[in-house]
């Protein structure tokens, strides 16, 4: 999973699904401990990945999880990791992070760098990446 991770995190950005990545409330600074939503939205079947790079470098998966397991979204659908539904409290470390999102048609296998790669390679993937601060 690392390999895959570090992979997504060298794709630039680009838009060939619609789609949309919100932090809402809170705006781009947010406090360890504090509470903090992240939405998206798929405007078309799509399958999507979205990571969290913390201040310190590391990655985190936030979807699909142990929760949310299907990384496909029907299009029109909000989805609200990590449960679905409320906020999620901010956690790890400090300092500059970016959310990550990666939207790829449902036939893309998401969880394959090869895949990913020859989507890419054709335009068919969307990536979106708003930045955030943790103090």
């Amino acid at each position: 999973e690392s390999g895959l991770r570090d992979h997504v995190m060298r794709l630039s950005p680009r838009i060939a699904i619609p789609g949309s990545l919100s932090l809402v409330g809170g705006g781009p600074l947010y406090h360890v401990g504090g509470p903090m939503r992240v939405e998206f939205r798929v405007e078309r079947d799509a399958t999507a990945l979205l990571l969290d790079r913390r201040g310190d470098g590391s990655l985190v998966r936030l979807f699909p999880n142990r929760l949310q397991s299907s990384p496909g979204v029907a299009g029109g659908e909000v989805r609200v990791p990590p449960q679905g539904q409320g906020s999620m409290r901010v956690e790890g470390s400090t300092g500059a992070r970016v959310l990550r999102l990666v939207l790829a048609p449902p036939d893309v296998d998401i969880f394959s760098v090869a895949a990913l790669e020859r989507a890419a390679a054709e335009n068919r993937l969307s990536v979106i990446d708003p930045p955030y601060t943790v103090n």
